[in-house]
């Protein structure tokens, strides 16, 4: 790392660095005067192999001499310790220099000692003087001696004679009178030419100085009549004019700076809102790249077609999706016209609704059995104005499944889902329409109700199983017995009933007789056990006994029951004699008892438990009523609720056990811990039920959510709109809703999706024989997988025996409720710590 003026300011050629053991570790060879590297053949085998070096030395030990190179040069060389200057450390290794005594080493030499000096590198001969005089000067010849003292060569030394110095000495001092003469004389020169014309022009010199450094102009006053003076006033005038230039270019300064700023001002707003433009361009750019970045992935992961269409009907664009619905590949279609995708007619159709035009909201057609390449589709079809240009774009959508699944729901929605007859919705309207024929000339007609005599009995004694498949063989009598022209409908149960338009009396009792008979020949065998079916008519006349759905119903009702009096497979027609007004006091009666039991604390509350059936945790019970007969013995709720359907009074039900519900929660605060309770719907309909929820959440303190209300399947066809609206106040309050029955007619498929429902409850008719109907455990699981779509909570109802709640639970059901769990009891014992029903026992009649 030696720089080369390093060896210039020591004027030596060789450096060399030796470790502590004597060994060489670099060897340098650089020309002082030039400082470039140079050659010196020899140098590292004499530096590393002469004796003479003794190397390693002790830290206090140098050492110097002179060695011969070859080729007759001479080295003066010199070593050192290497350590610290406070000598702190023993030697870390030897430092050696080294000069080559050249011409110019010598020179160098004579120069410093002021001597003439000559070097010689032949040995001198033992009879050379050691010196000699000359007139002039003195010489002195030195034996040069290498390291071992042997001659290397001689060193001539010349010094002039002291006489001849004092001769010079006084050549000098002659010199310098004669310059001193010289100078006197040139300073009485220079003093007339001052007083002449140097200090008029030093005056000038100054004032024109003033004048710089003042920058204000003044008055040259030069004495005299000649060119200073002249020159004077000349530099007077330059000044003035000067300064008038001056005043002049520092305006124009002024001005043009006031300028420059105006214009860098303007061109900084100017570069400003440049700038902000070009910002603004490039997020507007890319916020259109990301835009389309994001259309063309929406197209591209679109199941529907997107495609853009020219005016003449050639096709631009089509999305990706056309391979998965039409089986054709979207470069196939580029560049043909419509009728390629759609087919000739479809795409007829489309051009026909697009000559008409398209509004802002665009066109709307769906087209029936579309060709493909995988059979007849059904698409819905929406058409916009292409909002890159000319032309029309479109959107296809396969509503094949949607359609087919639609038709489904419809077909449930108006039929029974176990026998296929229409339902009890269904007969209501067809009975309507034959009702409204009247006024328009229409003939009479007769409705028949049938129920089954002992059906009861066959599903607690042979089964549910058996009951539905006795249900079944009735169901195919009835329609195979009727005309073409009649109606047959399963209205729920084991009652069917059957319109016959244009029918008399006679031939009414006529079909009921042959009914009754075909009804009579069915057999039910089921493990060897024989049942033998049959049924109790009642005969209506329209418009004998009425002319509205609900009054014919009522009295063909009424005539069935007085039927099932007279025995097994009776047909009764209705007619206002006396002998109806025993059946009529007979309802006047139990409506009675259910004012009674209203006022006077004749009901009781009841509660089944529900249970998680992940991990068996007991989370809420269904509140159910009872009533209290004048004995004080439980009457079920199938013998009194219908009464108080038909009279209103199961509002006063519902609010009454809503009541209790409330009270139970407020005594158990756990927030774990949840209530369920039936509304009715007629009580949905009814306002006071909504205020008094309201009134008991709010004054209460409880949580709402831990309150459920359990709604059915026929509140929802009652009034779609109008339960939709009862059902989001009641969300608003904060309550659950759970859809009771769930599956049992399938109309709710149609609404489910848009009713604020939490929690369904699976029929109990899929449930009871779920672990050994394959067809009932399709089903269930297929509405678990819904209820998890729709995010909702799934329960089973009439869970009776473990394999069917371990075969629930491998289909994902949440909730159990059953005898298998827990059989209704009364809610004082069964829920622990309300205190509900104490004191209830019945007062005497």
């Amino acid at each position: 790392n030696l720089p080369a003026e390093t060896f210039t300011n020591l004027d030596v050629n060789v450096v060399g660095f030796y470790d502590r053991l004597g060994r060489p570790q670099k060897i340098i060879t650089v020309n002082p005067v030039s400082g470039k590297p140079v050659s010196l053949p020899g140098i590292d085998d004499l530096l590393v192999e002469h004796p003479s070096l003794n190397l390693p030395r002790s830290q206090q030990e140098s050492f110097s001499g002179v060695l011969r190179l070859p080729g007759d040069q001479l080295l003066l060389v010199g070593t050192g310790p290497i350590m610290p200057s406070d000598r702190s450390a023993p030697p870390n290794g030897t430092l050696v220099m080294g000069r080559v005594l050249d011409s110019s080493a010598v020179e160098s030499i004579g120069e410093s000692t002021q001597l003439d000096l000559t070097m010689s590198t032949a040995p001198i001969a033992a009879d050379v003087p050691a010196a000699t005089t000359t007139a002039s000067a003195i010489e002195v010849t030195q034996p040069i001696l290498g390291v071992r003292n042997e001659p290397l060569g001689s060193l001539q030394v010349s010094r002039p004679r002291e006489a001849w110095h004092g001769a010079l000495q006084s050549l000098y001092y002659l010199g310098l009178v004669i310059m001193l003469f010289v100078i006197v004389t040139m300073a009485v020169i220079h003093r007339g030419i001052d007083r002449m014309v140097l200090t008029r022009l030093s005056n000038l010199d100054l004032a024109v100085s003033r004048i710089r450094h003042s920058g204000k102009p003044e008055s040259l006053d030069v004495p005299g009549n000649d060119e200073i003076s002249s020159l004077a006033d000349n530099v007077d005038a330059l000044v003035v004019e000067l300064d008038d230039s001056r005043s002049h270019a520092e305006q124009a300064r002024d001005e043009l700076e006031l300028r420059v700023r105006e214009r860098t001002e303007e061109l900084s707003h100017a570069v400003e809102d440049l700038t902000g433009q070009i910002e603004r361009r490039e997020q507007a750019e890319q916020a259109r790249e990301l835009s389309q970045r994001r259309y063309e992935s929406l197209i591209e992961n679109l199941s529907d077609v997107v495609f853009t269409m020219r005016p003449d009907g050639t096709l631009d664009f089509v999305s990706s999706a056309v391979q998965s619905m039409f089986e054709v590949r979207a470069e196939d279609l580029v560049g043909k016209s419509l009728a390629a995708l759609l087919g000739t007619q479809a795409a007829e159709q489309v051009q026909r609704r697009l000559k008409r035009g398209l509004s802002d909201e665009g066109a709307h057609l769906t087209i029936d059995g579309c060709s493909s390449e995988r059979g007849p589709v059904d698409i819905d079809v929406i058409l916009s104005t292409n909002p890159a240009g000319r032309g029309t774009q479109g959107i296809l959508r396969d509503v094949t499944a949607r359609r087919r699944h639609e038709n489904e729901l419809l077909h449930m929605a108006s039929h029974d889902f176990l026998t296929g007859l229409w339902n009890r919705r269904r007969f209501e309207d067809e009975l309507a329409r034959e009702l409204n024929k009247l006024g328009n000339g229409g003939q009479q007609g007769a409705v028949l109700w049938l129920d089954l005599d002992g059906f009861k009995d066959v599903n607690d004694t042979l089964g549910h199983k058996a009951g539905d498949e006795l249900l079944g063989m009735v169901s195919r009598t009835l329609t195979e017995s009727v005309r073409a022209d009649s109606v047959v409908a399963r209205l729920g149960g084991d009652e069917f009933a059957i319109l016959l338009p244009s029918c008399d009396q006679d031939s009414a009792y006529t079909t009921a007789e042959r009914l009754a008979a075909a009804i009579s020949d069915i057999r039910v065998d089921l493990d060897g056990r024989l049942f033998r079916a049959s049924a109790s008519f009642g005969i209506v006349r329209y418009p004998e006994d009425g002319a509205e759905v609900e009054e014919l119903l009522a009295r063909a009702d009424m005539a069935m029951y007085g039927a099932k009096e007279l025995g097994r497979s009776h047909i009764v027609i209705f007619n206002h004699a006396d002998e109806w007004k025993s059946v009529i006091e007979d309802r006047r009666v139990w409506t009675e008892m259910v004012e009674l039991a209203l006022a006077e604390d004749g009901l009781v509350a009841y509660a089944q438990p529900i249970h998680d059936l992940g991990n068996g945790d007991l989370v809420s019970y269904e509140l159910l009523v009872r009533m209290l007969d004048f004995e004080g013995s439980l009457i079920l709720p199938d013998r009194f609720l219908p009464v108080a359907e038909r009279s209103g009074m199961i509002v006063d039900i519902d609010i009454w056990i809503l009541r209790q519900a409330v009270g139970i929660l407020v005594a158990n605060p756990n927030d774990a811990f949840r209530l369920n309770v039936n509304a009715s719907p007629r009580t949905l309909a009814d306002p006071r039920y909504l205020d008094e929820l309201g009134h008991l959440v709010g004054t209460s303190g409880i949580d709402p959510s831990r309150l459920t209300i359990e709604i059915t399947e026929t509140a929802i066809i009652v009034d779609v709109a109008s339960v939709s609206d009862t059902l989001r106040r009641i969300k608003k309050l904060g309550c659950r809703i759970a859809l009771d029955d769930f599956g049992s007619g399938f109309t709710s498929f149609l609404h489910l999706k848009q009713l604020p429902v939490d929690d369904i409850k699976i029929d109990g008719s899929f449930v009871r024989n779920v672990s050994e109907n394959l067809n009932d455990q399709h089903l269930v699981r297929a509405m678990v997988e819904m209820a998890k779509g729709l995010n909702m909570q799934t329960t089973a109802e009439f869970v009776e025996t473990v394999s069917s709640m371990d075969l629930l639970r491998t289909f994902g059901v949440e909730m159990v409720q059953g005898f298998a769990i827990g059989r209704p009891g009364p809610a004082e014992t069964t829920v622990i710590g309300t205190g509900i029903g104490e004191g209830h026992t019945r007062r005497p009649a």
